[in-house]
């Protein structure tokens, strides 16, 4: 058992926070700003694990390795994880409080004792979604809350205008629709891996459009809106 941790007490409440929402096309310090100050209250009441995605860093990198002619999936990856080291160092950066280092190995740390730990990615053929999962079932928590752009729909809505969304879906359901293959760079509300590994643990996700403040603190009060799979 982790230190800080109290026997029975499963409230580490695990968040993966999207890069799309850290960088959907350039730095978003105003929302950056907002969901610090937000999260700082919640700190004082319960430990947080916190993994950052690598957004629209992410993708451009690998862009630019795919049109200098890399195809190596691993290399991708490794590029990948590096953008979202860069993204969770900054937010480690806005709190001082935090575990003193990001985690890059997918590990928590048996000293943790502070009420926040941050994360980043951590090896090729998983993206951070995977991370919050194997985190997740080393602290004993059964939730995620996925901070991302979207919900999640019965079709892509970017290509069927009349996709609806849905508000309760089943594993099953959820990797029927998304499909059950991965690389580097794919966007999905939460990847097909990460959905499995996420099923065999028993752990429910809510994908919740975190763009609006107001849907991340209905998370951290227990009242997410958006998509819950389980």
């Amino acid at each position: 058992m982790f230190k800080g941790f109290k026997e029975k007490d499963n409230m580490t409440r695990v968040l993966s926070l999207g890069g799309s929402l850290i960088v959907p096309e350039k730095i978003d310090t105003a929302f950056l700003q907002s969901f610090t100050t937000l999260l700082k209250k919640y700190t004082k009441k319960e430990k947080i694990i916190l993994v950052c995605g690598g957004g629209a860093t992410c993708r451009q990198y690998q862009n630019a390795a795919r049109t200098l002619g890399i195809a190596n999936k691993i290399i991708l990856d490794r590029i990948g994880i590096a953008a979202t080291h860069l993204n969770a160092q900054l937010l480690h950066a806005l709190f001082p409080e935090a575990y003193p280092s990001v985690v890059t190995n997918q590990k928590l740390p048996h000293d943790w004792d502070q009420q926040l730990l941050i994360a980043g990615g951590a090896i090729p053929g998983q993206s951070t979604d995977q991370i919050a999962v194997e985190l997740a079932k080393q602290a004993g928590a059964t939730t995620i809350y996925n901070l991302t752009n979207t919900i999640v729909y019965d079709a892509d809505p970017k290509k069927n205008p009349t996709a609806k969304p849905l508000q309760i879906i089943s594993w099953n359901k959820y990797l029927t629709i998304i499909g059950d293959y991965w690389e580097p760079g794919r966007s999905t509300p939460f990847d097909p891996v990460a959905a499995n590994a996420a099923k065999d643990a028993g752990i429910t996700v809510h994908i919740v459009d975190a763009r609006d403040p107001v849907t991340i603190e209905a998370c951290l009060t227990g009242t997410p809106s958006g998509t819950t799979i389980s």
